[in-house]
């Protein structure tokens, strides 16, 4: 149970990290650097200098429901996006 619970935590802890990076312009284009070289060392890094504390694992479960979150967000705009072009 408690092994579950660390992990939700965790798992919190990545989502909070990207919304504080989103907020901070200066964060946000680390992080981006970081995430197209798939730095993960340079991620965590920055999330331990934010007061985050979450493992690679923890980051990697984060980003795929980060990603999960965002695609249909992603499709809505890209349809929306065509439907003003037609």
């Amino acid at each position: 149970m408690n092994e579950s619970l660390d992990a939700a935590q965790s798992e919190l802890q990545v989502m909070e990290f990207f919304a504080a990076a989103l907020q901070d312009q200066l964060l946000l284009g680390r992080l981006m650097e970081a995430m197209r070289t798939k730095d993960k060392a340079a991620i965590i890094t920055m999330a331990v200098e934010g007061g985050y504390n979450f493992s690679q694992e923890s980051l990697h479960q984060g980003l795929t429901k980060i990603f999960h979150l965002m695609t249909p967000i992603m499709q809505e705009q890209n349809l929306a996006v065509s439907e003003e072009i037609d």
